[in-house]
């Protein structure tokens, strides 16, 4: 809202140059003189599309901003993949490490019997 005012003032104050160089060559070429309501029109048409214009840039932002919250997600959720495929592969690697230290014999340990125990959860 601020910005539309502050648009507003803006295109108001080119409206009143516009109005005072319109009265100066009117001044020195009466007839092609512009009339107040012709140019107070031309100030409201600016006025509409300078509106018009801040309007399309901010729907351009909010775009930008949704595509960039988009890719920012999809890098998240990437990550998140990643990191669950990490975890697998060190559980995976651990448990073969484990199965490793365990070798079923005719005769065992004790020490034989808790690595296969640690190693097949029993």
């Amino acid at each position: 809202m601020k910005k539309h005012w502050v648009a507003m003032v803006v295109l108001a104050g080119f409206a009143l140059a516009a109005t005072e160089s319109d009265a100066q060559t009117t001044a020195a070429r009466p007839a092609a003189a512009a009339s107040p309501d012709e140019v107070r029109k031309a100030g409201e048409a600016k006025l509409k599309q300078a509106i018009e214009e801040e309007e399309k840039a901010k729907a351009a932002e909010e775009k930008k901003n949704a595509m960039l919250a988009d890719r920012d997600k999809q890098e998240a959720e990437e990550k998140r993949k990643v990191a669950k495929l990490e975890a697998e592969k060190k559980a995976k690697a651990e448990k073969e490490r484990r199965e490793s230290l365990c070798q079923f014999k005719p005769v065992m340990t004790d020490q034989d019997i808790s690595n296969c125990r640690a190693a097949y959860g029993g």
